[in-house]
């Protein structure tokens, strides 16, 4: 790990395990204090298959060693008699700057990880600062890599400004803030490249797991820093603003999440997400827009206890639960696009995730929480061509122009006949005909001046169909009665008993039923320029049992690919 003079300090050799280009440690200690103050600058890393070799073969000789010295007999142990001496008050100031991190496997591609500084304090107060992280992929195509700052990298998958961390023993509050960019972007060309390499060291952990002799863990006392009652007082915060994520589902589609602000609060097994404003885009187009959002876990809500004890479907008296508050939620479907393809494209991507990483489940299925969701309010709108709605407005713009210029003709034609009273034979008729042409060009010009104003104040009318909701609330409720593919197909069978029921081989990709309640105060739905609503309905309640299947796919309708010849 000594530095090498023949090449920059911000210079990465493939194949080098650590660099490391200059570091400071300074130690002080006294009978009541420990303080430890360190630096160190341009370090690098890297993780490559040659290196996971070289130390999976030194753990297989060391623990063969080991393994021949514990076969021969011990002497016995000489009683120690320990005595503990008072706790020192430990403080610890440690900062890394220009940190990189490669991971390599047999792929062209590595993983980089980039750090521009990183800085810790321990004391009373302890605080973690992290500036200038990014996470992304490189090519080995030359022998050496640059490391250069954060600034001067590419787009990367995560990109995070700043992390401050701060712990307090005295308030017991743990605080995270990330208050400046923060962003992540996602494909499956990405996704398979980093599952690739973990694959890689994962099966390397397996293999050093597997040299590990089993032992029995020892019986110990349990010490101050490890007692669950200290973790569970403890409230961790965390803040963050500008948060996004953009996600591709296809080569065309490329969606986004944009979060203004967050705040997630846990104590005690309790979880609290807010957030002001959420926006989901989908190819450029922000189609859901929400306001107000609260996510939490519900522990012995009374109105769920409540919902479970006067449900006769139901057997167990209660459930884990979550639920979810929405201020507002609007909904923009522009003219022509074609949403269903998008969200097909997603459906397809969750399959594909689950079948990549979730394994296949033995035995009974767990029991899923209960969800409740509210909404305050809820408007939906279908947009309608944009030619077609100007065309509209300035049909209607021409017959109020028209009734207008007609009202501005009998006026004239009231002022001239007055003239003529006055006047006589003096009025002539050239300049009664200069009068009203004049008033033929202003009919225009006030024409023209309407047209171009028409959206300066109003904005044009987009929506075709609106959908207004006010006061949703939707309780779902999950039961081991209804939880496994033998009670699930009873009920089914109870519901629907007219219909063939399934046989007993038949495999299915979706298979779940529900107690849910719902109720929403108004719903109406409405057309432009139809006086009539096209419905509308207020106190509107349902109940009961809702059940979902989805039947497997034919063995002849599935393409099956083996993982291991997926060339990235």
């Amino acid at each position: 790990m000594a530095p090498n003079t023949s090449l920059p300090p911000n210079k990465h050799v493939w194949g080098a395990p650590c660099a490391i280009n200059s570091y400071t440690l300074e130690f002080q200690h006294t009978p009541d204090s420990l303080t430890l103050n360190g630096s160190l600058k341009n370090l690098q890393l890297e993780s490559s298959l040659d290196l996971l070799k070289l130390l999976a073969h030194l753990a297989k000789v060391f623990y063969s060693d080991k393994q021949k010295s514990t076969a021969r007999p011990s002497p016995p142990l000489a009683k120690v008699q320990i005595s503990i001496k008072p706790r020192r008050d430990l403080k610890i100031d440690m900062k890394l700057e220009h940190f990189n991190f490669f991971i390599c496997s047999d792929l062209e591609e590595c993983l980089m990880l980039r750090l521009d500084s990183v800085s810790a304090i321990v004391d009373k107060s302890s605080s973690f600062t992290m500036e200038a992280f990014k996470f992304l992929k490189v090519k080995k195509i030359q022998k050496a890599i640059d490391c250069v700052t954060y600034s001067e990298l590419p787009d990367s998958w995560i990109d995070v400004g700043k992390l401050v961390a701060t712990h307090s023993s005295v308030t017991k509050i743990v605080n995270i803030e990330v208050n400046s960019k923060c962003s992540a972007s996602w494909d499956t060309t990405s996704h398979m490249t980093i599952f690739h390499h973990v694959k890689k060291l994962t099966e390397f952990g397996s293999k050093i797991k597997e040299m590990l002799p089993k032992k029995t863990k020892p019986e110990t006392l349990p010490s101050p820093s490890s007692d669950p009652s200290l973790i569970a007082e403890t409230l961790i915060e965390l803040s963050a603003r500008n948060v996004q994520l953009f996600y591709s589902v296809s080569f065309k589609m490329r969606n986004s999440i944009c979060i203004k602000s967050l705040r997630v609060e846990t104590k005690a097994g309790s979880l609290k997400v807010t957030v002001p404003e959420l926006c989901f885009g989908f190819e450029g187009h922000d189609l859901f827009n929400v306001k107000s959002v609260c996510m939490e876990k519900l522990i012995d809500d009374p109105q769920l206890l409540e919902e479970r004890s006067n449900s006769k479907h139901l057997t167990a008296p209660s459930n884990k639960a979550w639920g979810l508050t929405i201020g507002s939620l609007e909904v923009d479907f522009p003219y022509q696009f074609d949403f269903a393809a998008n969200h097909s494209a997603i459906i397809n991507i969750v399959k594909w995730l689950k079948m990549l990483h979730f394994k296949k489940k033995q035995g009974e299925e767990p029991l899923y929480a209960d969800f409740v969701l509210r909404v305050k309010s809820v408007i939906m709108r279908i947009h309608d061509d944009p030619f077609e709605v100007k065309m509209g407005d300035f049909f209607e713009l021409m017959k109020d122009e028209y009734l207008e210029s007609a009202r501005r003709l009998d006026v004239l034609g009231s002022k001239v006949a007055e003239l003529r009273q006055n006047h006589g034979e003096l009025l002539s008729s050239n300049k009664i005909s200069e009068l009203y042409t004049s008033l033929a060009k202003k009919n225009v010009d006030i024409y023209l001046k309407r047209s171009q104003k028409l959206y300066a104040t109003t904005p044009m009318r987009v929506a075709l169909m609106t959908l207004t909701l006010d006061d949703l609330e939707v309780i779902i409720l999950a039961d081991p009665s209804m939880n496994g593919r033998k009670n699930i197909i009873d009920i089914m069978k109870e519901i629907d008993h007219s219909s063939v029921p399934p046989p007993d081989d038949m495999h299915f990709t979706t298979l779940w039923c529900r107690v849910v309640r719902g109720n929403v105060q108004h719903l109406d739905i409405s057309l432009r320029d139809f006086p009539l609503r096209v419905m509308e309905l207020t106190d509107w309640m349902w109940w009961g049992r809702l059940l979902g299947a989805e039947q497997a796919g034919a063995l002849r309708g599935k393409i099956i690919v083996n993982k291991s010849h997926i060339t990235l």
